[in-house]
């Protein structure tokens, strides 16, 4: 059984940056730049941590996932960085993590929830989509000259 909680416990990090690793690890090769979690540490998910919401999937006590959370100048939630550790797979784990950040969002009474996906990453447009995410965006890491993710957003309250 799945269990999805904030966690504020420095001690579950090494495993967050476990499953981080782990969930990101197919996409080497197949984004352009290389993600941002393969440069995390213990020490810079630390400091994530004082700035963001950190919320954790727990099965029997170990940690299969991860989503971090936070609000942003205009009211919007943003989340990024959801994971699934591959060997929980198809156990709706990520959905879990994402009804929980937007449960978050909608008791933070926010507006909308923001998130970022890589253009490659057909598969996550496509979950996202699914989910009531529609592209508002396409944006260029710096020194690139052409789109590298969407910006993708959930409506909660309409405008």
């Amino acid at each position: 059984m799945t269990n999805v909680s904030e966690s504020r416990d420095p001690a579950d990090l090494p495993r967050v940056l476990d499953v981080l690793r782990l969930a990101f690890a197919d996409h080497a090769g197949r984004v352009d730049p290389p993600s941002g979690v393969e440069r995390e540490t213990v020490a810079s998910l630390q400091a994530k941590l004082e700035k963001e919401v950190l919320l954790v999937a727990r099965d029997d006590g170990v940690i299969s996932g991860c989503i971090w959370c936070r609000s942003q100048p205009g009211g919007n939630f943003y989340i990024g960085r959801l994971a699934v550790d591959p060997a929980f797979g198809g156990r709706g784990i990520g959905a879990a993590l994402l009804d929980a950040s937007i449960q978050r969002a909608r008791t933070m009474s926010a507006p909308a929830v923001d998130l970022n996906v890589r253009i490659e990453l057909s598969e996550n447009i496509a979950m996202f989509e699914r989910r009531g995410f529609v592209i508002v965006a396409s944006e260029s890491h710096p020194g690139f000259d052409r789109p590298t993710n969407y910006r993708m957003r959930l409506q909660l309250v309409q405008p």
